[in-house]
């Protein structure tokens, strides 16, 4: 499986991601999945709600952690999200968050959080410059990420 990303909307999650930082900045990714490749039609910009409300929702996270190194996306916002992408014939196909001067692989905590259904783009931030993205996806039958395929071009055109 490919994730293609157009360069306007690439350009736009890596500048929000660098303005997020020293936080983890995070959004959703709508567009259209097929078999061999998920392509991303719009970046949905989210605002950072990991506080400690939504920390109880995770009570297997060892700690409370911080926006520093956490991120939750708020239920209503993931619906509006939802919602506007089924008006226009997208769904909600991603998820796409940054890591302040780490590694651009998940971590147990994204472990926690995930859905096979989607994909994951992880941001490597050092010191407010986006450094490294990566995408990755939960094997259901392993129970692990895998990495996946980045495509940074518009959607048609072949590589």
């Amino acid at each position: 499986m490919t994730v293609i990303v157009c360069p306007a909307l690439w350009q736009k999650l890596r500048e929000h991601l660098a303005r997020a930082y020293p936080y983890e900045g995070c959004g959703l990714l709508l567009g259209t999945a097929a078999e061999t490749d998920t392509t991303v039609a719009e970046v949905w910009i989210a605002k950072n709600a990991w506080d400690a409300t939504a920390a109880e929702l995770f009570p297997e996270a060892a700690t409370l952690g911080s926006a520093r190194d956490r991120f939750a996306i708020d239920p209503r916002e993931l619906l509006q999200a939802q919602k506007s992408g089924r008006d226009r014939g997208l769904d909600i196909v991603g998820v796409y968050h940054s890591h302040p001067d780490s590694e651009a692989v998940p971590s147990a905590f994204d472990r926690e959080i995930a859905w096979a259904a989607y994909a994951y783009l992880i941001a490597s931030v050092q010191q407010g410059r986006v450094a490294e993205v990566r995408c990755w996806r939960l094997d259901e039958a392993t129970d692990a990420f895998r990495p996946e395929a980045l495509c940074i071009r518009a959607a048609g055109v072949e590589e």
